[in-house]
């Protein structure tokens, strides 16, 4: 059992993303994303240094346990989230995409069903969290 999410990061609409997997807090991946997105704003432009300070915002001082957390660019790879959605974040698009799970792992030109802009993921986030 868990409470499993998948969030990716990818440099624009049109880059292939990398897959972050957590077993566990997917019911705070929308937050988890806003964390990571707040965290990464210096970085923006620079995508690389982006994803990885957004991976450890989300991954936090959790980096040396071997279970919790996996890396891919295939989300064939990964364990089935326990939630339909897998979200993925622009960074140049400032823009967070909002996948089906089942229509992406079939078709990676799939539609997101919704796109939100960094600025609704992190008015999401309350500010307990912050």
């Amino acid at each position: 059992m868990g409470d499993r999410a998948i969030i990716g990061f990818k440099k624009s609409k049109e880059s292939a993303p990398v897959f972050l997997y957590a077993h566990w807090g997917g019911s705070e991946r929308f937050i988890d994303a806003a964390r990571a997105i707040e965290a990464a704003e210096n970085r923006w432009n620079d995508t690389t240094y982006a994803t990885r300070i957004a991976v450890s915002t989300i991954v936090g001082s959790q980096w040396s346990n071997e279970t919790g957390f996996g890396l891919s660019a295939d989300l064939d790879e990964m364990t089935m989230p326990d939630y339909d959605d897998v979200l993925i974040v622009s960074w140049l698009d400032r823009a967070v995409e909002v996948y089906d799970y089942s229509e992406l792992r079939k078709n990676r030109l799939s539609r997101p069903l919704v796109t939100l802009t960094f600025e609704h993921v992190c008015s999401m986030m309350p500010t307990t969290y912050r």
